[in-house]
């Protein structure tokens, strides 16, 4: 889980989601948050994942290339379930990787690295000076 992490967000100028141990965040989100039903799709998908992998690129996750796993993952996050075996393993990879990429995002936002380093959070909107126009501002540019 944490190289389907990484490779959503990679590490780069600042740190990527590996380093902030977002798979951990993942991991506590599920067993705390989901349900008992979400966390057997979950697990079920996890474990479904290095199957599909294989029938689909011919070797396992950490040896393909940046850009083969990132078209893996995203192919992942579009398949549909039936009600066949097949079709319920689909889905189950379909909800794992949907999961994992929601929650690594969050995770990734949420971390202390992030609100105090790249976006410092304000409890207050700030100060309020009403001679600046609405064009004039703009928005942080976190990557790059």
């Amino acid at each position: 889980m944490g190289v389907i992490s990484d490779t959503i967000i990679p590490a780069g100028e600042i740190k990527g989601a590996l380093n902030l141990e977002v798979p951990d965040f993942i991991l506590v989100m599920v067993n705390d948050c989901f349900t008992k039903d979400n966390q057997e799709k979950f697990t079920a998908g996890l474990a479904s994942f290095p199957v599909y992998v294989q029938e689909t690129a011919g070797k396992m996750f950490e040896s393909l290339s940046t850009k083969e796993k990132e078209e893996l993952i995203l192919t992942g996050t579009k398949l549909e379930g039936d009600d066949t075996a097949e079709g319920k393993a689909r889905g189950n990879i379909s909800y794992f990787l949907n999961s994992t990429k929601r929650l690594t995002i969050q995770g990734y936002m949420a971390s202390e690295y992030i609100q105090t380093e790249i976006i410092p959070y304000s409890l207050i909107p700030g100060e309020y000076n009403g001679a600046v126009l609405i064009t004039d501002l703009q928005k942080p540019h976190i990557n790059g």
